[in-house]
């Protein structure tokens, strides 16, 4: 079975790319423009399954409509739809339902509340309403975080170890968030692209550890870890209040074995 990877050279493709080969399966980057539909010219002779990572995260209306819903889409119609693809793993977000009052499943409603969101559910969308005689797992991650300095525990923990200062919201200090390593994502990943070979799967499901941390509860696992105090700017908005975040993990753990 070939496995084509789309956005192999970013922070979570990398990582998934990194297990496919050390699992000895057979990959193929595919790196070129996906908004460009001119770019799409090979028809595969073998099976293959389509592990679609590629994206755009940002405000920019503009690239989350071309690298996010026009790539997409056409990831879809030139590369799912060949004869011979087995079907989809698309990495959506959990940012399609948007903050909730009530813990999130995958039975919530769909409440975007920013661009990329919607652009995330717009590509879920394409994948359920045209991919009905094809194999897919749409997974919507949480917040992904890793030692790198591009996720808020990594540049807290750096942050703690160089001494600089970090500015904390008060509002943010109590706000709880589901978050699960970079790692681990990676690994559901390569279980969900290893199972869609084997059985007929229309799934989607949320990538989720299935418990929420505050700021301050993070702040202080990491000073605990590190034996240094994080340098704090506290800046006071206790006026302003967010949604926890608290996402429910069961389909995943019955599912895919977490």
């Amino acid at each position: 079975m070939l496995y084509l990877i789309t956005g192999a050279k970013g922070y979570v493709g990398s990582k998934v790319k990194e297990i496919f080969l050390k699992n000895n399966k057979n990959i193929e980057e595919i790196n070129f423009d996906l908004s460009e539909n001119s770019n799409f010219t090979k028809v595969y002779d073998e099976e293959f399954i389509v592990v679609h990572i590629a994206g755009e995260k940002s405000n920019n209306k503009s690239k989350l409509i071309k690298n996010n819903i026009v790539a997409t889409s056409n990831v879809v119609n030139n590369l799912v739809l060949q004869g011979n693809c087995r079907g989809i793993v698309y990495i959506s977000s959990i940012a399609v339902f948007g903050l909730q009052d009530k813990i999130i499943t995958e039975k919530s409603p769909y409440n975007y509340d920013n661009y990329y969101g919607f652009s995330k559910f717009i590509c879920e969308k394409i994948i359920i309403e045209t991919l009905t005689h094809k194999n897919y797992y749409i997974l919507r991650p949480t917040n992904i975080y890793s030692d790198h300095k591009n996720n808020l525990i990594g540049i807290l923990s750096d942050k703690i170890k160089t001494g600089e200062e970090f500015e904390v919201w008060t509002s943010s200090l109590e706000t709880k968030r589901d978050y699960i390593h970079l790692e681990k994502v990676a690994e559901i990943i390569y279980k969900a692209s290893i199972k869609i070979n084997k059985n007929k799967i229309q799934e989607n499901i949320n990538v989720a550890e299935g418990i929420s941390y505050s700021l301050k509860e993070i702040i202080k696992n990491l000073e605990e870890k590190y034996n240094k105090k994080l340098n704090q700017k506290i800046i006071n908005n206790n006026k302003y209040r967010s949604h926890d975040l608290v996402v429910d993990n069961k389909v995943l753990i019955d599912d895919l074995d977490y």
